[in-house]
């Protein structure tokens, strides 16, 4: 099959996944509205790979399939960690799951398998279009104890909501492993967005913000529709929602973005270890 002909293919995949999907909806089709968060997702996925092969020759599925593979029991595993923060905190249940195991955790899998492709795709994305590229400070080297007192703030973040089991205090979990695993990834050669600040590069980090920012949006939009979806118990002013997330809630999303890039650049770093990299400052 030729390059173009793959690219039709997963073009016309990547519209009818959602467009079926949509159609379920409409229809009222409740054995197809169970799966219409891992569909749309899906579909969401290839068509922007598609793109960014087209574009440019390259993309995340078409040119580094072996990784893109890797990037699915990644995306699996690191969401499992806060699914383990939410069965103490309880911020958010899912409705209307299957009761037959056989489909409801396939439907776990395969929708948590999307997240990390979906960032990395929508980053990916951004970045092409040169959003935020001209966003530059000025370069300097990073004081040791930054590295230090990031370590130490991230571990209180991740401790805290432990402590409390408080579901008012489940917005450190959103930030924490940002300031617990980047001086890892700093230090060990891994993509850290220390070291890109470093050189006064502030695309990576903004672009991410937003991926997060968009990738909620559509979360949100596809979720409310959704025959099997998820709900929140967030104790904020609910009268502004942007479909069931509370306005002020919504803001998780963006820093969430961020956070999963930095544990997925810390996966890569156990997988793949490299050399310490000798602190400047030190």
């Amino acid at each position: 099959m030729t390059q173009k002909a793959k690219t039709g293919w997963m073009v016309t995949i990547g519209v009818l996944l959602p467009l079926g999907a949509e159609l379920a909806i409409l229809l009222g089709i409740e054995t197809l509205k169970v799966w219409i968060t891992p569909l749309c997702w899906t579909g969401y996925i290839l068509l922007l790979d598609a793109f960014l092969f087209h574009k440019k020759g390259e993309s995340l599925l078409r040119t580094r399939p072996r990784h893109f593979l890797l990037t699915l029991p990644l995306s699996v595993g690191l969401w499992l960690i806060f699914e383990a923060y939410n069965l103490i905190l309880k911020n958010w249940e899912y409705l209307n799951v299957p009761l037959n195991p056989w489909i409801a955790y396939p439907g776990y899998v395969w929708s948590f398998a999307t997240i990390l492709p979906a960032l990395l795709e929508t980053n990916a994305l951004l970045e092409y279009w040169g959003f935020f590229k001209e966003c530059k400070v000025r370069s300097s080297s990073l004081p040791k104890k930054t590295l230090i007192f990031s370590f130490c703030l991230g571990l209180l973040f991740q401790i805290y909501p432990l402590l409390t089991r408080s579901v008012c205090d489940f917005p450190p979990v959103w930030l924490g492993f940002i300031f617990l695993l980047e001086p890892f990834t700093y230090r060990f050669g891994g993509d850290s967005l220390l070291r890109r600040f470093e050189s006064g590069d502030l695309q990576r980090f903004l672009t991410l913000l937003a991926s997060g920012g968009i990738m909620g949006f559509l979360w949100e939009f596809w979720n409310y529709w959704a025959g099997a979806k998820w709900v929140y118990h967030i104790p904020l002013p609910t009268e502004f929602k942007i479909f069931e997330m509370p306005l002020l809630g919504f803001l998780g999303f963006f820093s969430f973005g961020i956070e999963f890039y930095v544990m997925y650049q810390a996966a890569l770093l156990l997988r793949s270890p490299r050399p310490c990299i000798p602190d400047r400052s030190a």
